[in-house]
């Protein structure tokens, strides 16, 4: 978290508070995913990757950060 704080990629924040947003979202994701629940949710139109990227982009942007590209 600093280093992605201080690349410009989150805002300045507590860190340990950013981690426990970001492991709080992928253990809810990768609960659905191990779940094969993703398809259901949305669809056969997205891949496992389209998804991936997806829940990262809105991670770092939930933190008001930069997504990663």
């Amino acid at each position: 978290m600093v280093q992605c704080q201080s690349l410009g990629i989150l805002p300045k924040s507590d860190p340990s508070l950013q981690a426990v947003w970001i492991i709080s979202t992928v253990h809810g994701y990768l609960s659905l995913a191990n779940d094969n629940r993703i398809s259901s949710l949305l669809g056969e139109g997205y891949s496992e990757s389209d998804v991936q990227d997806y829940v990262m982009a809105a991670i770092f942007q939930g933190l008001g950060g930069v997504a990663p590209t």
